[in-house]
């Protein structure tokens, strides 16, 4: 069931129901081995029993009792037919205890699917082929696999892991996400890997799939009060009549209650993956300025005596003993996040390149943002700085029409410019848009370039583009990631021909395709502090691939919570100056002891290292201990911690395995006191408060 077809992908619409017939009642397959019992009945998946655990995913059947896929089809470029598995009639084609193949038909499509029970426990593969019966229509998307599940487990709610920005640990009855309410977010778009959990007290599942191309697919869940409706929507380019197959298979893991059983699954895949083929530490494109790590200032550029911002910056580099990137807010011609209208800068052109050539001087690196491919029409909220809000509007609006906007950016269904206006990435201008406007950054002194706005290959917008003159596959497809790419890599062969030192790329958020694309990415991991349902789960899958930096989360409170979330997480510090010139450094002591210990033993865990679960035990009533756990890779464990109390605390640590270790005790860079700890044995470890404490656990200690 392999078809020479790309994976092209189009917007989740909802689709009229067209020709509907009854379901073939009594249809079942069975599919069973030691771990796994999958039932299929009258067209549903109606148990998924986890033999091993005890546990049936699937609830009773008193929700939507949807089918086990979604068909959606398009005549042209128009909704034309929704088919439920459940109103095709179906027949069990192929069947062994371990693989079975069903067939599905009705007047206007053929569907196959096949599901196998891996060889690896507690594991299903699913794969699924359509074919159109009516040469008009094109395949849209398809919902495979669709698994209801029960939202509670005994009387404990279950939980959704997802990979959406820094990572999402989310209650059953609450949305994925609050900012925007959504309840299925698009790979490689929103997510930066193509996941989602379902995890209960006893155990859960990982639904998951295996493409490599970036294929556009959704993942999420439909809820009510009692149960939730998991399942992946899978998008294709509108082809008349040819058909279609996944170029890639659905994944349905057992896996534990915690999310990093979840994790881990994904995880070993995924490290063997192309965009996980050279680490951090093995590749030769990390300028130094990163592996030192360098301290991170942002200021408003408008507002600052230029003359002193030298000075300044380079007193924030003396003060942490280490060297400073500074990147300016509100260098665009119009302001803050305004483009793609950036020059001349707002303070113009020769200032700003005499500006960068003075920090240049003083060995502070100038980082320049492009605000991804968002065309700015208007003001939005906390956009454009202290501009006249009426007039730079005319500005941007005729700057749009003078050069045909409308032609170059993506169009929705009904043929209009879709908002938020976004260059689309297929148009020769889309495809230069990056390298060009990087060249002009590049020109005018800036070392380092950071794509913002693009968290994978668009912001909150699901659609594709809809105008075929455009000569992409309509919606969209694997061009995207692929564009994106090319243009990642053509901007660092200009700046290894212009002979940056300095140089690196950055992006807002992760996407795993692009690992090795840039050097770094730009998360808020200090958001936890303040959102409960975060896990760090971008820097449990790909930490010792890809650095976290500007995540503008440090402060100069002597026991900031936020601070101590971002440094614990292993993202280098950051401090934002919002709306003002930068403020001089004071300095806080938490910063200065990650900065020391950087020197001494840190940087092979919080840097470089692979995260792995939280290793000390805490009192649950009072979660004030900020904490996480890195492996070195040879053999070695760090543990950091923060105590975020106004009182010293106290900690049980256990050992991280088998065999005696040493453990090691630091205050920042100082070492306190070493001690042997066999297997089965817990450290006590005492805490200041506002302090980056660690242990290190040197494995294979003698007697």
């Amino acid at each position: 069931m392999k078809l020479a077809i790309a994976c092209a992908l189009v917007c989740s619409v909802i689709f009229p129901a067209a020709c509907l017939s009854a379901p073939a009642p009594g249809m079942e397959c069975v599919l069973e081995n030691a771990s796994v019992r999958l039932v299929l009945k009258d067209s549903r998946i109606v148990s998924l029993l986890d033999k091993v655990r005890v546990i049936e995913h699937v609830a009773p059947q008193t929700g939507s009792k949807a089918g086990m896929f979604n068909l959606q089809l398009v005549k042209g470029i128009e909704p034309a037919v929704n088919l439920d598995a459940t109103q095709m009639t179906s027949r069990v084609v192929r069947r062994t205890a371990h693989e079975g193949e069903l067939e599905f038909t009705h007047p206007q499509a053929l569907v196959r699917t096949r599901i196998a029970l891996a060889a690896a426990p507690g594991e299903i593969d699913c794969s699924l082929s359509v074919t159109p019966r009516n040469a008009l229509l094109s395949v849209a998307r398809v919902d495979f696999p669709v698994i209801e599940v029960s939202n509670q487990e005994s009387d404990r709610e279950k939980r959704c892991l997802l990979p959406y920005r820094e990572g999402r640990l989310t209650p059953l009855s609450l949305p994925l996400s609050d900012e925007p309410k959504f309840d299925f977010f698009t790979y490689p778009k929103h997510l930066f890997a193509q996941m989602i959990a379902c995890l209960g007290t006893k155990g859960g599942f990982l639904l998951w799939t295996d493409d490599q191309k970036g294929c556009v697919k959704e993942f999420g869940r439909d809820h009510d009060k009692h149960n939730s409706t998991f399942r992946i929507k899978h998008f294709f380019a509108y082809e008349p009549g040819k058909p279609c197959e996944l170029a890639y298979r659905s994944r349905i893991t057992f896996t534990g209650p915690e999310w990093q059983d979840a994790a881990d699954v994904y995880r070993d895949w995924a490290s063997k993956q192309p965009w996980s083929a050279v680490k951090l530490k093995e590749r030769k494109d990390i300028p130094g300025i990163l592996e030192a790590p360098p301290v991170c200032v942002s200021g408003q550029i408008d507002k600052e005596d230029l003359s002193a911002l030298p000075g300044k910056l380079k007193a924030w580099g003396e003060l942490y003993q280490a060297p400073v990137i500074y990147r300016p807010l509100g260098w665009e011609k119009h302001g803050n996040w305004m483009g793609i209208d950036y020059f001349p800068t707002s303070v113009g052109d020769e200032s700003f390149a005499a500006t960068a050539q003075r920090l240049r001087d003083e060995g502070v690196v100038m980082a320049g943002f492009i605000s991804g491919f968002a065309w700015k029409t208007r003001l939005g909220k906390g956009e454009g700085g202290d501009t006249n809000r009426e007039k730079t509007t005319r500005l941007l609006e005729k700057y749009f029409h003078d050069h045909n906007g409308n032609a170059l950016c993506e169009q929705d269904r009904e043929g209009k410019v879709r908002s938020p206006v976004r260059v689309c990435r297929g148009t020769e201008f889309g495809r230069n848009f990056l390298q060009n406007t990087a060249k002009r950054l590049f020109d005018l002194g800036v070392s380092v370039i950071h794509d913002d706005v693009d968290y994978g290959t668009f912001q909150f917008v699901s659609e594709g583009c809809f105008n075929k003159a455009h000569g992409h596959p309509v919606p969209y497809g694997t061009w995207e990631i692929e564009t994106t790419r090319k243009a990642f890599q053509d901007i660092s062969k200009d700046a290894r021909q212009r002979g940056i030192k300095e140089f690196f790329i950055t992006k807002e958020y992760y996407t795993e395709l692009l690992n090795q694309d840039i050097h770094a990415s730009q998360a808020r991991f200090f958001k936890a502090v303040h959102e409960p349902h975060h896990a760090p789960l971008a820097q449990y899958l790909y930490h010792e691939y890809v650095f976290s930096i500007f995540g503008w989360g440090c402060d100069n409170r002597p026991v900031s919570a936020q601070t101590a979330m971002l440094l614990v997480s292993g993202q280098i510090p950051c401090f934002p100056s919002w709306g003002k010139a930068v403020e001089k450094p004071g300095k806080n002591r938490m910063v200065a002891d990650y900065y020391e210990a950087m020197k001494t033993h840190a940087k092979e865990f919080l840097l470089f290292g692979r995260m792995r679960r939280p290793l000390a035990m805490e009192d649950a009533k009072a979660p004030a201990i900020i904490q996480s756990a890195w492996d070195d890779e040879r053999g070695k464990v760090g543990v950091f911690a923060v105590n975020t109390r106004s009182q010293e605390a106290v900690l049980k640590v256990p050992a991280p395995g088998r065999g005696t270790w040493q453990a090691t005790f630091y205050l920042g860079a100082t070492q306190q006191q070493t001690q042997r700890i066999p297997a089965g044995a817990s450290l006590e470890w005492r805490l200041p408060p506002g302090r980056l404490a660690s242990i290190v656990f040197k494995p294979g200690v003698a007697r």
